[in-house]
């Protein structure tokens, strides 16, 4: 009676791993190859591993998973133990969409009232207009289809005219060619002559690519309207909506389950294919029927005990853990002795009561532990949320440098993403250390005078965290006491204040940070081992997206080797690297860089985005392009792949090929060509 990955992560039945054949990503946006392997796993293997860090599109890709399971006629659960997690799952899926509402939230609160609603107006007949024909949506599939081989062809076809450039420009660049050697380069620049530019090129595939988006987002939306009006056209599924209404109506559980027994659930959810739930409330909404959805998805599960998962495996016919181990784990009340004196009660082996040690091994753990083939496993290794300054000492401390920088952007200013603030203060015998409150609240203070008159899109939300609860509260006590009201009322509302402990903001992000370590040079071994904890750590340094502000009361030197705060101190006060690299490039990056620059543009040479090396950086008015060179035989030589094309694009960053060849034989329209698209393609701003 219980489901395959329930069976699977409680050891009664061994781990099975599948490959998928099929390589059709129902989901409206570029996907990386993490991405497309976890989908692809998701779709066949009973339990799926997915690793993701601070800022590297986890909610995304659940995201994702969701709607290339709709897109195929299957059912998806979502669940996480903050609703907040589920809450960003939920808008992410809605963007991908346009804003077309394909999910039901469900649980406590407004949530349960929203859904009673959506049903009400569903049984009602209000949700039947302008309803596609079977015929129509049949037709946008098959578009989709045509452009999506189509996009595969043109990519191939595109590396093909990379390879030719290649050995174009290698013969080209000859210093002392022979008879036979002219020969070639005549025929090689009359070839090219008749041909469009690889920029050209390039940029109608750009275009493809935001087609193809286009038509999934139509597609999924008018799928979903058809299975709608499809539920609402059955007699037998309209019933079992009415019945579904009357379980949520009940107060009691007992009389809920008794509905449940009288309904084919599934019915319910072949229209209604996306239901999202905090652990804690899925009893409420969904029977527990084995295997009732095709996939669960469980978030945040670094933070999720073993006990609390079992609902959602046994409702699951696949299984998809989405977590991080190096971020905040779950906390347990339950005593050692009691976990122990309970295990010899119910005659638990040795190595059972490690596997499922309920006080310390978090659903991600487990689950890291059982999951042994690389097919079902993913990392996550984009992270599109902080500053490269930000983000550095994390990913170099827990990621291994494993982590590629999408916000790595040198026309950017950086150095004051990150900086630390010395306070000399001191925690006093409740946990408060002043000093810092006050340095805290003036720089506050300039921030507000700063974004007074920005536009409303353009100011900062602003977060305020500290590891100490104590030091929390104080904070929380005196900003009402130091702002006047209007001032109070913008902090909450403008810049959407949050002040917390890391806890709270486990899977919340800030433009800016105020992060107060609330140490000083006399601190205790219990404290720094509490601060010091990389879950905790590592939570409390990467909410940042633009700024962080560090305020401490000690130095480094103060520290023991090998702390962690020593290390992240020194990382501080180190000199950023994001300084501006201009004494490379070969001669064909220098002839193109002295002939933009002769038309007014600013260039830059051998630059570095998202972690990509870049030959020529062309910008104008805030606007940014960059030129791959290819075929000079020199710095420039190599074209970037197809792979890191598609790394820059997800970045919101344009690259163009020019080969050595095109710059020989089309010079003035070759500029013409890059002038143009820098001015003109608003897209990627």
């Amino acid at each position: 009676e219980w489901s395959e990955p329930l069976q699977i992560m409680l050891g009664l039945k061994p781990m099975q791993t599948y490959s998928s054949h099929d390589k059709f990503m129902a989901v409206p946006a570029l996907l990386s190859q993490s991405q497309e392997q976890i989908l692809a796993s998701s779709r066949v293997n009973p339990v799926t591993l997915c690793h993701g860090p601070p800022g590297t599109g986890k909610s995304f890709t659940i995201a994702a998973i969701a709607l290339n399971h709709v897109a195929r006629g299957e059912s998806v659960l979502v669940a996480s133990q903050k609703d907040h997690a589920v809450d960003v799952v939920q808008d992410k899926i809605d963007t991908l969409l346009g804003g077309e509402e394909v999910t039901v939230r469900a649980g406590r609160q407004g949530y349960l009232s929203e859904l009673k609603k959506f049903m009400e107006a569903f049984l009602s007949g209000q949700m039947n207009t302008n309803l596609p024909f079977d015929e129509e949506v049949a037709k946008l599939y098959q578009q989709l289809k045509t452009t999506i081989r189509q996009l595969h062809t043109d990519e191939l076809d595109l590396e093909l005219e990379w390879s030719k450039a290649l050995s174009r420009g290698e013969l080209l660049a000859k210093p002392d060619p022979n008879w036979i050697d002219r020969i070639k380069q005549a025929w090689a620049k009359n070839q090219v002559e008749k041909r469009k530019l690889l920029m050209e090129l390039t940029s109608y595939l750009n275009t493809q690519y935001v087609q193809r988006e286009r038509q999934l987002g139509q597609y999924l939306q008018k799928q979903r309207k058809r299975l709608l009006f499809e539920a609402y056209r059955e007699k037998e599924t309209h019933k079992n909506f009415k019945r579904m209404l009357q379980a949520l109506r009940k107060y009691r559980g007992s009389e809920q389950e008794e509905v449940f027994r009288t309904m084919d659930i599934k019915s319910v959810l072949s229209a209604l294919p996306v239901w999202l739930v905090n652990l804690e409330d899925v009893h409420r909404v969904l029977p527990i029927d084995k295997e009732l959805f095709d996939v669960a998805i469980i978030d945040e599960s670094s933070q999720c005990d073993l006990a609390s998962v079992l609902p959602i495996m046994q409702r699951a016919k696949r299984l998809v853990i989405a977590g991080d181990t190096h971020q905040l784990r779950h906390m347990s009340f339950l005593a050692k002795s009691r976990q122990s004196v309970l295990a010899g009660e119910l005659g638990v082996t040795p190595e059972d009561q490690e596997s499922y040690n309920y006080r310390d091994v978090s659903l991600m753990d487990h689950a890291a532990s059982m999951v042994e083939s690389h097919d079902q496993i993913g990392f996550l290794n984009e992270h599109f949320r902080s500053s490269p300054r930000i983000i550095a000492f994390s990913n170099k401390k827990f990621y291994r440098n494993s982590l590629q920088v999408m916000r790595e952007r040198p026309w950017e200013e950086q150095e004051t993403a990150l900086s630390g603030r010395p306070c000399h203060g001191t925690r006093d015998d409740a946990g408060v250390n002043q000093k810092e409150i006050d340095a805290l609240l003036v720089e506050l203070e300039m921030l507000l005078q700063q974004s007074s008159s920005q536009d409303a899109v353009n100011i900062p939300s602003v977060g305020i965290l500290s590891p100490f609860r104590n030091q929390v509260e104080a904070i929380r006590a005196a900003i009402p006491k130091y702002f006047e009201n209007r001032k109070m009322n913008h902090l909450l509302n403008r810049h959407n204040l949050l002040i917390g402990t890391a806890h709270s903001f486990q899977g919340e992000e800030r433009d800016v940070m105020f992060l107060s370590f609330c140490i000083d040079k006399n601190v205790g071994s219990a404290t720094l081992r509490f601060i010091e904890r990389e879950d905790v750590f590592n939570v409390s340094i990467t909410r940042a997206k633009s700024m962080q502000l560090v305020y401490h009361s000690l130095a480094s030197s103060d520290l023991p080797d090998g702390s962690l705060l020593g290390d992240y101190l020194r990382d501080l006060d180190a000199d950023s690297d994001g300084k501006i690299v201009e004494n490379c490039g070969d001669q064909f990056a220098n002839e193109v860089a002295d002939a933009l620059r002769e038309r007014g543009m600013e260039v830059r040479l051998c630059q570095r985005v998202a972690g990509v090396s870049i030959d020529l950086l062309l910008m104008e008015n805030g606007k940014v392009l960059g030129i791959d060179l290819i075929g000079y035989p020199g710095e420039t030589f190599p074209a970037v792949d197809r792979h890191r094309s598609k790394i820059l694009r997800r970045a919101g960053f344009r690259l163009l090929p020019l080969g050595y060849t095109e710059w020989k034989t089309q010079k003035s329209h070759v500029l013409t060509v890059m002038i143009h698209e820098l001015r003109h393609d608003a897209r990627y701003r």
